[in-house]
């Protein structure tokens, strides 16, 4: 078996739930504090990121995984770039 060692892995904790999931197997969509809890914690974590100097780039329902507490954690960093200073902006796939 050949090893690349170019490239990298992340490993975290077991989370049981994407968001895609999570929100299409609900009957009544996620409840506002749910939400307000998920959202915080994307938004923490996008900071980070962004602060590091990283863009994801992918960011979709799909690459986000929700742990037991309802904390978020972006997966899929296969698009992430480095932010140039004089870049930062709107990146990534138009909607």
């Amino acid at each position: 078996m050949e090893v690349n060692r170019l490239q990298k892995y992340a490993v975290t904790e077991f989370c049981r739930w994407e968001l895609w999931t999570l929100v299409n197997s609900s009957h009544h969509g996620l409840s506002e504090v749910a939400c307000r809890v998920i959202m915080h914690s994307l938004f923490r974590s996008y900071k980070t990121l962004y602060d590091l100097g990283f863009s994801h780039n992918d960011i979709k329902p799909e690459n986000i995984l929700i742990d037991d507490a309802g904390m978020a954690k972006f997966i899929d960093f296969g698009l992430s770039d480095r932010i140039e200073s004089e870049s930062r902006g709107n990146r990534g796939t138009p909607a």
